[in-house]
């Protein structure tokens, strides 16, 4: 009787093993302007972030009504053609700017962030969604 009821366990679990569809494991050549796509992009963000960082910002937002906490998440799950977007804006900005280009900062990640709809903080602006 143990032998039989084995047998059956064995034969189901065979059975059971070859209606399963098998999955391959895929493979691909990732190109060099991919990888560096994706550095540009993680450098992208951790300029944004820093630039988040530094406390004359964080007194635009605050001028604004922006919790700068919630503008460092909204940063993280901005995605990588946001970030390009983002990151090419604030490279077109004149260095040491100071406050203005702070605050121009600012306002340029504020209307991007209301147009995809994350904040609604400007009501003349529809989400493009």
């Amino acid at each position: 009787m143990k032998r039989f009821f084995l047998k059956s366990v064995v034969l189901t679990l065979v059975a059971g093993l070859m209606v399963l569809p098998a999955r391959s494991a895929g493979a691909a050549l990732v190109s060099t302007g991919s990888l560096l796509a994706g550095q540009s992009t993680d450098a992208g963000r951790s300029r944004l972030q820093t630039a988040l960082a530094r406390e004359d910002v964080r007194r635009g937002l605050a001028a604004f009504g922006v919790d700068p906490e919630r503008a460092d998440e909204q940063i993280a799950a901005l995605s990588d053609e946001e970030i390009a977007a983002l990151d090419g804006h604030i490279d077109d900005l004149p260095a040491g700017g100071g406050v203005v280009t702070a605050i121009a900062v600012t306002f340029v990640v504020l209307v991007v962030l209301d147009l995809l709809g994350i904040t609604d903080i400007f009501t003349f602006l529809h989400p493009i969604r």
